[in-house]
């Protein structure tokens, strides 16, 4: 018993311990969680102490043992289950202990990004925009380091550097209204930044993905019109929509090339900091605007660094939309064109030729490769992912559709799937250093089921959407 006893006092104490701590500092939120997974896992192993003892007897119903054992089994559930707290305290501290995170990369790198905009309505705009890159692991002889791009950002999108660049554009122009097409993260993240200066906006997006949007982000200024049609529908009502309402479209394409700018700028920040350089840079790609922005601003910073060197570019695409795969790649064995759409952000199916030109040129300029990854392969491959990602402190968060327990946002996932993929390959050489990209993950689940302000149909009239637009025009 002496043993058991040493147990159960070591919980009291650590209990009257974490009360002497949250009296001098009732803000503490690891020691409570710290006590809490403590002292239930200590309470089911003295209760496992206690079966051994009475041998058969302790599982018997008679002598309350086994019920008493039932009750403190399900300490470790009620309230925040153990394992939720774990992440907790690992993502917080993680978070804590890493190098390289800049507190506001908007502001430190926005003379840079984009000097056409005047620096005063970056500090109008910004809500304090983050990334950092999270240490290096060997896998496999392959040193991979993570490019977080999500989990210190406002909306928990990496689209808040875009966002921030554009709405600063549109108070710097003038711009008190515009119209804009998401699927997932750009209508969280621009939604979040529209509200923050007052800029109205309408966002059209596709039904497909209204699990991924959160209402209490929207606020008075966004209005949301879900579009029951295809890719290409949304895009041609948000065309038609703009030229009947003379609202702009937003973003335009040189705020999606400066947008993703300040990613450059903080790699090289980090390459003058460290000396590292990394020979590939990894990332899921539907347009690919956002790698399209990071190259052009490795070329504007190698003009006066020219030490700086680009990495290679892993260009990432889901099986059942890879456009850039038919023109740039080679499919592999078992690639099925018909098969289910995991990601709906990274659904472009028609890149316009310009797109197909800037890929080209980043693959010849920088060399790389466009990758496709597999369904079957991102099965195989997603649970080591999120583990490792959850190990970083990135955590990936799912909701229930009609599909089941669908994850809100995989870029990410599939991204740093797609990179074991090529490590158990051997597609790496020993030694190489690879930079994947997390574009998405982090974004919590929406607590309830989105309503839009409106919907319509994927083939609506001009006649819909001019009454669409006079019904936007009483929130202006």
């Amino acid at each position: 018993m002496t043993y058991l006893d040493i147990k159960l006092a070591a919980a009291k104490s650590f209990l009257m311990k974490t009360i002497d701590y949250l009296n001098q500092d009732p803000k503490d939120e690891i020691s409570p969680i710290q006590c809490k997974i403590f002292c239930t896992e200590t309470a089911k192993s003295i209760s496992l102490g206690v079966f051994k003892i009475f041998s058969a007897a302790g599982y018997t119903r008679e002598n309350g043992i086994e019920r008493i054992g039932r009750d403190i089994a399900s300490l470790g559930i009620i309230g925040d289950p153990n394992y939720e707290l774990l992440e907790r305290i690992a993502s917080k501290t993680l978070a804590a202990q890493m190098p390289n995170i800049e507190e506001n990369v908007t502001l430190k790198y926005a003379r840079l990004a984009a000097p056409q905009i005047p620096y005063k309505y970056f500090e109008q705009t910004t809500l304090g925009e983050t990334m950092r890159i999270i240490g290096t692991e060997n896998i496999k002889g392959v040193n991979v380091s993570y490019l977080d791009m999500t989990t210190g950002n406002p909306s928990g999108t990496f689209k808040d550097t875009l966002a921030c660049l554009t709405l600063a554009n549109c108070l710097h122009n003038n711009i008190k209204a515009f119209c804009f097409s998401s699927s997932g993260n750009t209508g969280v993240s621009f939604a979040k930044y529209a509200n923050h200066v007052g800029v109205k906006a309408i966002l059209f997006y596709p039904k497909s993905s209204n699990y991924k949007l959160d209402h209490p982000s929207f606020g008075k200024n966004v209005t949301c019109v879900e579009v029951d049609g295809t890719e290409m529908e949304v895009k041609d009502i948000l065309a038609r929509f703009s030229k009947i309402s003379t609202l702009p479209v937003m973003p335009t394409l040189q705020n999606q090339i400066d947008g993703n700018k300040f990613r450059s700028h903080f790699l090289h920040d980090h390459y003058l900091n460290t000396g590292i350089q990394y020979e590939w840079h990894a990332q899921s790609v539907s347009s690919a605007m956002g790698p399209f922005g990071f190259y052009d601003g490795i070329l504007d910073i190698q003009q006066t660094d020219p030490s700086f060197k680009a990495p290679k570019f892993l260009a990432i695409q889901q099986e059942a939309v890879c456009p850039y795969v038919h023109r740039f790649g080679k499919f592999p064995e078992g690639y099925t064109p018909s098969t289910e759409i995991i990601e709906p952000t990274l659904f472009r199916t028609q890149p316009s030729p310009d797109l197909y030109e800037r890929m080209e040129f980043i693959l010849k300029t920088h060399g790389g490769q466009v990758d496709v990854l597999l369904n079957r392969e991102l099965f195989q491959y997603q649970s080591f992912a999120i583990q490792k990602l959850q190990r970083k402190g990135i955590e990936t968060n799912w909701v229930n559709t009609e599909k089941g327990p669908t994850m809100i946002e995989s870029a990410g996932i599939i991204c740093l799937s797609d990179v074991l993929k090529n490590i158990d390959q051997g597609k790496f050489e020993h030694g190489t250093s690879v930079l994947v990209g997390i574009t998405g993950g982090q974004r919590k689940s929406p607590p309830q089921s989105f309503n839009p302000d409106h919907a319509i149909l994927g083939n609506a009239s001009d006649e819909t959407l001019a009454e669409l637009f006079k019904s936007f025009q009483q929130r202006l």
